[in-house]
This record gives C-alpha cells, sequence and structure tokens, in this order.
C-alpha cells in the first residue's frame, strides 16, 4: 500500500462523517492545493474586511468591559464605547502595514522567485558547515543519535514516518532564564513574542523566506525552539509522475527554507522594531494595572519556598521603563553565542538521511563554545528555604474557595525519575478519592475539590 494514501485516511474518513452528519462538502487534499493559490492571489484583505463587517454589526453588538474596583479608574461611557467602535470600523486598509497581497504576473513571480534564490545562495556562502563525528544508533525507540563536531546532539528517526508526512523539530537548549540577569527578565517575554514571527518582518526584507515555521519559548531552565514543515505529497487518488515530481521538489524547497530559517533565527540578534515596540507596550499597560489581594497573594505564593524571591516575575513600570531594543539585541547575541549542549529531535516522513547534509550544514554549523557546554547558572531562587514556613492570605471572594499548598522543598536526596514521579501520581489519586468521600459527599454545595500534583526538578 502506498504510505502517501494511508498518511491521510483519517483526514477523508473525517470529511465524509462530517458530509454525511451535516450536509458540509468534502474536499480533498488535491483540490485544497489548487485552491490555495487561488485564495493567494484573488482574495484581497478589503474583501475580507467587508464580509467582516457585515458579520459584526455593531448596531447587533454586545460590549462587556471589565475593570480592578479602584476609584481612580473610570468607567467608559456608552457614547465612548460607541465611537470607538465606529472608528477602528471606519479604518483604511493600507497595503504597506497591512501586508495586503498585490496580485502579481508570471514573470513578475519567477523574477522575484530567481532574486530570492540569489539572496538565498550568498546567504548560505557565509555558512561554514560542520561535520557529524559519530553516531549511536537507538533501536528501542527507532532512531539514532547524531554527534555534531559543535557539541549538539541531533536524534533522527532511522525510518520515515509513514503514519505523518510532515517533519517535526524541537530543539532545547539548557539555561534558559537563568543566563538573565535580574534587570534582563523582562526580556524572556519580549524574545517569546518576537520570535514568534506572526506578522511579516518589514524591518528586514533581505529575509524574504517565511520565518513563521520557528518559534521559540524561553523557560526557567531552558530556550526551546520548534519548528514544522507539513508537505503536501498526500493527494488522495491518482497523480501524474511529473506532477508528483514538481510537488516533491517544491516541498524539498520548503525544507531547506526552514532549516535555513532555523540558523537565521538561532544566529541573529536582530528584532522587528515594530513588533518589539507593540509587545513592550502590552508589558507596560499591564505594569500599570493595580495590584490586587488575590495576584499578591500569588506573587507571595511563587516565591514561598524560594530561599530568594528577587527574581520572581513581578512586572513594575520601572522594570518596563528600563527595557530597550539595543540592550535585548545584546541579550540575544549572548543567548545565541553557545549552542553547545542543545539537543535537537526530528521526526519526518521524508528519507531521514535526506536530512544529514542539511543538519551538518545549517546545525553543525551553529555557534558554540566547544570546551563549555551550555548550562543553567546557579541562581539562589533554585535553592530551597532551609525551614518549614506557612503563608496565609485570607481574600475575600463572592464564592467561597480554599486552596491549600504543600510543598516539600529537597536539597539533597530526591530522585527525579519514573518513580518518583509514579509515586507522586498514585499519593494524589488517594488524596482525591479522601477529600471526595469526605467533603463532597458530606457536603453537597461544595464544588471543584480535587488534588493535583507537579513533581520540578530545578538545575
Amino acid at each position: 500500500t502506498d504510505f502517501r494514501h494511508n498518511a491521510r485516511a483519517s483526514f477523508l474518513a473525517n470529511n465524509l462523517a462530517n458530509h454525511f452528519l451535516h450536509g458540509t462538502l468534502p474536499v480533498s487534499d488535491r483540490a485544497y492545493s489548487m485552491l490555495s493559490p487561488y485564495l493567494d492571489t484573488h482574495v484581497t484583505p478589503e474583501m475580507v474586511r467587508d464580509v467582516l463587517c457585515r458579520f459584526f454589526d455593531i448596531e447587533g453588538s454586545f460590549v462587556q468591559v471589565t475593570l480592578p474596583q479602584d476609584e481612580n479608574i473610570a468607567a467608559p461611557t456608552d457614547e465612548e464605547i460607541a465611537q470607538l467602535l465606529n472608528e477602528v470600523k471606519g479604518l483604511s486598509l493600507d497595503a504597506a502595514t497591512d501586508g495586503a497581497k498585490a496580485v502579481k504576473t508570471e514573470e513578475e513571480k519567477k523574477a522575484e522567485k530567481a532574486a530570492e534564490q540569489a539572496r538565498n545562495a550568498a546567504f548560505d556562502a557565509t555558512i561554514k558547515p560542520g561535520k557529524i563525528k559519530k553516531q549511536r544508533k537507538m533501536p528501542e525507540i527507532g532512531c539514532t543519535e547524531y554527534t555534531l563536531s559543535n557539541g549538539v546532539k541531533v536524534i533522527l528517526n532511522n525510518e520515515p514516518d509513514s503514519t505523518d508526512l510532515s517533519t517535526r523539530g524541537r530543539a532545547v537548549v539548557p539555561g534558559g532564564q537563568t543566563l538573565l540577569e535580574n534587570d534582563e527578565i523582562i526580556y524572556a517575554t519580549l524574545i517569546k513574542g518576537i520570535s514568534n514571527n506572526r506578522t511579516p518582518n518589514y524591518a528586514y526584507p533581505e529575509f524574504s523566506s517565511p520565518v513563521n515555521d520557528i518559534s521559540m519559548e524561553i523557560g526557567a531552565s531552558y530556550m526551546r525552539y520548534l519548528f514544522d514543515i507539513y508537505d503536501d505529497l498526500s493527494f488522495l487518488g491518482d497523480v501524474a509522475e511529473k506532477e508528483m515530481e514538481d510537488a516533491d521538489k517544491e516541498n524539498w524547497e520548503h525544507t531547506v527554507d526552514v532549516f535555513r530559517n532555523f540558523y537565521r533565527q538561532l544566529t541573529t540578534s536582530d528584532i522587528d522594531l515594530e513588533r518589539y515596540n507593540t509587545d513592550l507596550e502590552i508589558l507596560r499597560q499591564q505594569a500599570l494595572v493595580p495590584k490586587t489581594k488575590i495576584s499578591e497573594a500569588q506573587t507571595a505564593l511563587a516565591a514561598f519556598s524560594m530561599a530568594s524571591a528577587e527574581r520572581i516575575a513581578n512586572l513594575t513600570p520601572e522594570l518596563v521603563a528600563g527595557a530597550s531594543p539595543e540592550k535585548m539585541k545584546l541579550v540575544l547575541s549572548r543567548l545565541h553565542a553557545n549552542y553547545n549542549g542543545m539537543t535537537l529531535l526530528i521526526r519526518t516522513g521524508k528519507d531521514p538521511k535526506r536530512m544529514l547534509p542539511l543538519i551538518e550544514k545549517y546545525v553543525a554549523s551553529l555557534p558554540a563554545d566547544k570546551k563549555h557546554p551550555m548550562q543553567a547558572a546557579d541562581r539562589p531562587e533554585w535553592h530551597a528555604k532551609p525551614y518549614d514556613d506557612k503563608h496565609v492570605a485570607i481574600i475575600d471572594n463572592p464564592t467561597p474557595i480554599a486552596l491549600v499548598y504543600v510543598i516539600a522543598g529537597q536539597e539533597e536526596g530526591f530522585s527525579y525519575n519514573a518513580s518518583s514521579v509514579a509515586h507522586s501520581e498514585a499519593l494524589t489519586n488517594v488524596l482525591n478519592q479522601l477529600l471526595i468521600n469526605k467533603i463532597r459527599i458530606n457536603h453537597s454545595d461544595v464544588y471543584s475539590i480535587q488534588a493535583t500534583n507537579t513533581a520540578v526538578q530545578f538545575p
């Protein structure tokens, strides 16, 4: 059987089920692939705007305004809200800022593609590829671990995944927020927004290939980069061999683009200033929101078991005011200077061996300090308080609620493994049964009785 057909069988089954149950039109993958370019060139932002304006008529709108209980904050009047809605409805679209796509001729498309290929070739010429130094078979999971010349480890499946034609990558870099100083914590949030380019990057048009295939998140003890490549070779039904070859060539070019952009994403310190200013303004507004008893209690709880609360996220106007794009570029430069110690997991529906030249070119070439692998810095907040303590917060709430947290911190002797996690899950189940039997049955007006657990290993 042809894996291309089997891979999308569930897609076809859902289409047919929805057609039977709801009368929707079943559409094949091949039809979607033909429809997508048409929509790209014929549906304009103005058409979408007109449809939305008809769907969301101001006359029939319901507006809910939620404000904190603060005498200094006045609620907007009905007239002010109506005026704002009318102003938004009357806004005009600007192709320069709204990313409108102009319909291009075939000659223009060919010239644009040739220019893009030339830029990519010039960019690739600046990269010095690395090598695969050694490999280790992992038969228990059907993968091979490749150790690269820069210290990066890549885990790749040995055979094509016949259940999913896409290629997915998950890269984890140790260190995360511990690599940021106290006055740099705000950039952990800003970097998330900047790296996940959901809007066109007009500041750097030479990066013409879309970079929104790559996303990044910076956690407490790691930085993680994710990418997905979906290859639409799963046409349902027979297709001409030439058509399949053309589709494969186009999809492979896209795969190379994503790897190229993965390298760019992990090496550039450039930022989209428009996106940066937008995200910073959101943080500025959040910092101005008055603190409530609930938010104060949450902050106290977050710092409860830690030896130091200095780096607990406490968004203040002063912290936001201290941020600057220049400083953020310096932070990015530092974070992107060393990938020795990174692990990249790739699962692909292609021939995995076809990925190896891309890995050597775009992953083994990442900057690295070969003598010092990346690791989390030893920060005070990773250490537990050396004594027992308790914190009680009594908050007026319309509906009575009680939350009890039992926090056990062990500097030595705790093994974070499958056995200890399983024991934690078992304890949680026992606590849930005790709570339900004792409280829920005896007091029928008590809801949401539950016990949960989280086991965390700090660096």
